[in-house]
Order: structure tokens, then C-alpha cells, then sequence
């Protein structure tokens, strides 16, 4: 039926998004960059040109709009895309200009990525999830970059001292804020497994035994929450049980687990070359 919740506008990183995807798949797949493709993939730079850099709404729906990292590296990554693709046009000075708000965004002391240039000090999931959408290796976003690994760490204190399920895990369970309150404020997995995609990565990246096994923990644990390969992934688990809640199939949960397990098995393949 109709959808009659009220969704917050201006949302600028869809189309960023949208315009990185489909360029990244027409460099795999040559056949995939169709004349509508690349019509729709200008329309939608076209658009991030326009709004890049002004106050949104952030990935999670939530007011007031604000310069949020998430939003800002997705644009960044969709314009230093095209830039590549096209050192003439208008995309790389754009694209240095978001670089210079995501160093905004960086909390003064501890050296983490906040969740925005108008709260710096406030972490949020979501920022680790833009960096491994870039999935860049190099540069101050790459996904072993200082900022990247000090995100991983705050995030890992924030989540690790805050839901009862992680007693006793050195991998612990990673929802979207510390405050968040939508369902009771709860992990998701898409923000779980993409801690184990960025520990994969560094694991195929560094050789990284070590950041292996860490993703391992994290896979362990989304097994042990949803232990049944028939069933969908939910949004959510609960903090104190582990049991499915919120939307109880989301395609976003089974695209972070075909993300990360994907990472895995690039991985398996640096880890047995490098012995």
C-alpha cells in the first residue's frame, strides 16, 4: 500500500551514490554503460554539482539537515570519480572542496571522523559505511587511512561499553549512535558487517592475519544472531537478546552481507599468496 510516512527532505546522497555505482560497474562491465546509463549518471552529477557541500538530511532520515560526513564523502567520491573520467570539467575543484568540509568534520583531539561539521564530536556508523563505499587505497580516505582506523576504534569503545550483547566480545555488536532510540536504539547489521568488510579489506590490503581474524569475530557473531540461512536478514538485533527486530528483511542487510563476504574471500586469496 501507500507509503504515508512523511520523509524529511533535501537527502543529497542518493544520487552520489547512485552516480559512483553506476560508473564503477561500466569500468567492470563495459556492456553496462549504456547511453542511458551514462545519461542518468550526468543528470545525477549534474545534480551533486549543484547541491554538493549545502545542509542535508543524513542517511538515517534524521532533522535537521547538516553538512553530515556520509553525505559529504559520497558526493566527494562520485565527483573525483567523474574527475578521472574527465580532468577538463568542473568535477575535480568540486571534489577538493568536499575534501576540505570532511576535514571539518574531524574531532580535534581523538582524530576520528564525526558525524558532522556541525557536531564534530558525535560518532556515527554511518561515516565508516561512505569510506568503504569509496573503497579508495589511497588518500585521506582510504580504507587504512589514520581517520578510517580511529572511526573503527571510537565506534568499536561506543557500541562495546553500550549493548549488554557485548559483554565479553572483542568484536562487539555496532548500532548507528550511542543516543539513537528508533526501535529501542538497537545494532544493525549492516553497520556490524561492514565492520567485518573493513577488517577483510585490511586483511587483504596489509596481509593483515590479525585483521582476519577480527573480521571473523564479527561474521561469528551475525551467525550466531541469525543462524538460519533461509531466513532474511532483519534491519536490526536486539542489544540485550540477539533476536531479529525493526524491518525484518531488508535488502540493504543481505547487500552488506554479500559486501563483506565478498571482502572475505579477497582476502583468503592475500593471505595464502603472502605465505
Amino acid at each position: 500500500g501507500p507509503d504515508l510516512e512523511r520523509w524529511s527532505r533535501p537527502q543529497d546522497d542518493g544520487p552520489a551514490l547512485r552516480a559512483a555505482g553506476l560508473m564503477r560497474l561500466g569500468r567492470v562491465l563495459p556492456e553496462a554503460a549504456t547511453p542511458a546509463a551514462r545519461r542518468l549518471i550526468a543528470r545525477d552529477l549534474a545534480h551533486v554539482l549543484r547541491v554538493a557541500g549545502r545542509p542535508a538530511i543524513g542517511p538515517w532520515e534524521e532533522e535537521p539537515p547538516r553538512r553530515t560526513s556520509f553525505t559529504l564523502i559520497a558526493q566527494w567520491d562520485a565527483l573525483d570519480l567523474a574527475a578521472g573520467d574527465d580532468p577538463a570539467g568542473p568535477w575535480q575543484a568540486a571534489a577538493d572542496r568536499l575534501a576540505a568540509l570532511i576535514a571539518d568534520t574531524m574531532h580535534p583531539g581523538q582524530g576520528y571522523l564525526g558525524e558532522s561539521i556541525e557536531d564534530r564530536g558525535r560518532l556515527d556508523s554511518a561515516t565508516l559505511l561512505a569510506i568503504l563505499h569509496a573503497a579508495r587505497h589511497d588518500g585521506p580516505l582510504a580504507l587504512d587511512a589514520p581517520s578510517t582506523l580511529a572511526t573503527a576504534r571510537a565506534l568499536e569503545r561506543v557500541f562495546g561499553a553500550l549493548y549488554p550483547i557485548n559483554r565479553g566480545r572483542a568484536e562487539p555488536a555496532i548500532g548507528r549512535w550511542d543516543t539513537d532510540v528508533y526501535f529501542g536504539g538497537n545494532p544493525w547489521f549492516p553497520n556490524t558487517l561492514g565492520m567485518a568488510e573493513l577488517h577483510y579489506r585490511l586483511a587483504a590490503l596489509g596481509r593483515d592475519r590479525a585483521a582476519f581474524d577480527r573480521a571473523e569475530g564479527w561474521l561469528a557473531l551475525v551467525h550466531e544472531v541469525a543462524p538460519d540461512p533461509d531466513q532474511p536478514l532483519a534491519e536490526q538485533f536486539d542489544r540485550s537478546t540477539g533476536a531479529p527486530t525493526s524491518c525484518l528483511m531488508l535488502t540493504w542487510s543481505a547487500a552488506a552481507f554479500l559486501e563483506a563476504t565478498g571482502a572475505r574471500e579477497t582476502a583468503v586469496q592475500a593471505l595464502a599468496g603472502s605465505r
